[in-house]
């Protein structure tokens, strides 16, 4: 029962927004392999902003998939999170270790931690974003900081679901709660982000004070400060599951889409560097946020100049590879292994030469194909089988 009602969830996608994965896992490829010349350098800057479109679509997705298994009670809570360490461990686990044979390979020097074991087993448990020193972010495999903000998701989105579809029954309070969502993001992140500047200030005993210069780093990987943007998702799936309640037409989606995009280039092109530390940090993801919600519900209606592009076979199979190019670029970083491993993600990197560049970025979306197509979906598949089997003998 629990493997049919997988695979029937499997089936429910919405191919669009598939193919939008991709784009977004490319913009972070980019932006952390830095500015290629003589492209224009905007290509290169939406890294951070592409991690909270995920953030928004994986709200929206689950919604759409899940929303009636859950109001059914067809599945339970225990039986979507099993769901979904299925589709995230795996790969996460793979790559982990992938990252600890290239960091002891290539990269290990005594310098780069006090204590590397301690923050091997916080990265591979997905805990380093609740503990955010210095020694715990972005080492190891550094984008799995992400996986924690999503595995804290998980862990609500049952709750939040039953809630917000049991309350929200009109057009208009779904975008008044994504709305509200959003401002109290806001409050939040700017309340959050000063409490934990005087803190660094300070140099509190828990964060050292080095670490006072990494605040924007904090603020974008602690789950709380992030579940807006989930919500803001869920949101969206319910209203795009409402009979009616897509947009309409493709000139609507078309200008939608345009104007998104035209006020997210303004705002990328503001001069954050002149601020403080918590407004940079807001840059980061903050300010996109309602504007990457319009531009998911105008692709969602399959009805932009994009579809077509987005809805493509091969893209579709690019946008299922996505969670697997996201993981493992980091191992192609131009340039070595070592700048990688040595310390954070790269940002702003230059390659040696564009031939290289290009390599590498053709080398990761290739290698995120392989995995997806030999480890990710298979893996998939058997655990949820084990799982499935699991049931069975319990209920015999």
């Amino acid at each position: 029962m629990a493997t049919h009602l997988s695979r029937q969830m499997e089936h429910k996608q919405l191919p669009c927004l598939t193919g939008a994965r991709f784009v977004a896992a490319l913009l972070v490829v980019l932006f952390h392999y830095g500015w290629l010349r003589p492209l224009p350098g905007i290509v290169f800057d939406f890294g951070q902003q592409a991690v909270s479109f995920f953030f928004i679509l994986s709200g929206l997705v689950l919604t759409f998939t899940y929303r009636d298994p859950i109001e059914k009670g067809r599945i339970g809570w225990s039986g979507f999170f099993n769901l979904r360490l299925a589709r995230i461990v795996p790969l996460h686990v793979a790559t982990w270790l992938i990252a600890t044979l290239l960091y002891f390979g290539f990269a290990w020097r005594p310098y780069q931690g006090v204590h590397p074991f301690v923050s091997w087993i916080f990265g591979l448990t997905c805990l380093q974003v609740f503990i955010p020193t210095e020694n715990n972010l972005f080492r190891w495999n550094g984008q799995s900081w992400s996986i924690s903000c999503e595995l804290f998701f998980y862990a609500l989105f049952p709750f939040l679901l039953s809630m917000l579809a049991r309350r929200l029954k009109t057009v208009k309070s779904l975008l008044t709660t994504a709305l509200g969502v959003f401002v109290a993001q806001t409050i939040l992140f700017f309340g959050g982000g000063e409490f934990l500047w005087k803190v660094l200030a300070a140099r509190h005993p828990i964060l050292n004070g080095h670490y006072a210069q990494r605040l924007r780093d904090m603020t974008l990987v602690f789950p709380p400060l992030r579940l807006a943007e989930f919500v803001i998702g869920v949101c969206m799936g319910l209203l795009l599951l409402r009979p009616g309640s897509g947009i309409k037409s493709a000139r609507s989606a078309n200008l939608l889409l345009a104007a998104s995009g035209v006020l997210m280039l303004f705002i990328k092109r503001l001069p954050w560097y002149r601020s403080a530390p918590v407004m940079t940090g807001a840059e980061q993801y903050l300010p996109y946020v309602p504007l990457m919600a319009l531009i998911i519900m105008a692709l969602a209606s399959g009805k932009t100049f994009l579809t077509p592009v987005l809805e493509n076979k091969s893209v579709i199979l690019l946008g299922e590879a996505s969670y697997s190019l996201y993981l493992l670029h980091g191992f192609l970083v131009p340039g070595s292994y070592v700048r990688f491993l040595s310390a954070a993600i790269p940002v702003d990197g230059h390659a040696p030469s564009p031939g290289d560049y290009v390599l590498c970025v053709v080398g990761s979306i290739a290698a995120s194909i392989v995995f997806y197509e030999f480890l990710e979906r298979p893996a998939r598949k058997m655990w949820r089988r084990m799982s499935s089997a699991t049931v069975q003998t319990k209920t015999a």
